[in-house]
């Protein structure tokens, strides 16, 4: 079973049979674009999830047809008296369970943690969830305490998922049309 405790990790799995090169510079996009980082996360899941579909970029509230959602956060450093790293979760609009991807301070040698959240806790908070990082090296807090997981576990199916009805794009222009 892959079990990533790096960044670089995760984007060689990915990019498998890529030149050395083209990782590198995938790496590089990813810590320096946030535009990358949601589809990589995304691909990543996608990769070791066999069970479930990646839904198209315009899907209401979610990113596989499970319900779930995937969220990777990059922890930075926050404008403090302490210099505190902090990684947000913006959980806004979405309706089931997160798969997250934490990303440690630090170097392209970035440590990865993941969270496993259930929208009982996220669909509560008023503001995005953000954890932080002790000493800049580890998550620490309450969401983490609860919800931290392994790989293994952010890439498994889910079995208490209340389904919600949740509608694409297409489908809402069609019952709009019909108005």
């Amino acid at each position: 079973m892959f079990k990533p405790k790096f960044l670089h990790e995760l984007v060689d799995n990915l990019y498998e049979g890529s030149l050395e090169v083209i990782r590198h510079h995938e790496l590089k996009r990813i810590l320096e674009d946030d535009n990358n980082k949601g589809m990589f996360w995304e691909k990543i899941l996608e990769k070791h999830m066999l069970f479930t579909k990646r839904l198209t970029r315009n899907a209401w509230y979610m990113d596989f047809d499970d319900g779930t959602d995937a969220k990777i956060a990059c922890a930075i450093r926050y404008n403090n008296k302490n210099g505190t790293y902090q990684a947000t979760i913006n959980a806004e609009n979405k309706t089931g369970w997160l798969r997250v991807c934490l990303v440690a301070p630090g170097t392209e040698f970035r440590k990865v943690y993941f969270m496993l959240i259930p929208p009982d806790y996220h669909t509560k908070l008023n503001s995005p969830l953000k954890v932080t990082f002790r000493n800049n090296t580890a998550p620490i807090g309450e969401a983490w305490d609860k919800f931290q997981c392994s790989f293994e576990k952010v890439v498994s199916p889910i079995v208490d998922i209340k389904s919600k009805v949740v509608y694409t794009d297409e489908y809402q222009l069609l019952l709009e049309s019909i108005k």
